[in-house]
């Protein structure tokens, strides 16, 4: 395998997850009217910082309103469940192994599939806390 094969496999891979994880979220709510209804797993913040550390590496800048809006739902998860604020923090924090540069082209999808990802988890916080929002 040539190294530009190698390297668009890896970040195909590495969108497929971020995509996953925004259909996780998204499905997730279907299922749960509110998020103290929801069974989630002690790390559950862990993967929202992974979307938006790497939405935000991709990006450079996110639109104000995103950013407004996330840390609002970001407050009211932390504030609904004593472990999503740590483990949010955890997911912040850049990962130790280094990924090959990414072209333009790349980081633009990254960052437009990353945006998407982010909204839907703002989505899914306006539905669980509808009446804080």
């Amino acid at each position: 395998m040539s190294d530009d094969n190698g390297k668009r496999l890896l970040i195909n891979q590495k969108l497929i997850c971020l995509t996953a994880m925004s259909l996780i979220f998204s499905s997730t709510g279907v299922a749960a009217d509110t998020y103290s209804e929801l069974s989630t797993p002690d790390q559950s913040g862990f993967m929202w910082g992974q979307v938006y550390q790497h939405t935000k590496a991709a990006c450079g800048t996110l639109p104000q309103d995103l950013e407004d809006d996330y840390a609002k739902a970001i407050r009211l998860l932390s504030e609904a469940s004593p472990e999503f604020g740590p483990t949010f923090q955890d997911g912040l924090k850049p990962s130790l192994k280094k990924d090959p540069p990414k072209s333009a082209e790349e980081l633009e999808d990254v960052c437009a599939k990353g945006q998407t990802g982010l909204r839907n988890q703002v989505k899914l916080a306006r539905y669980w806390f509808t009446d804080k929002w």
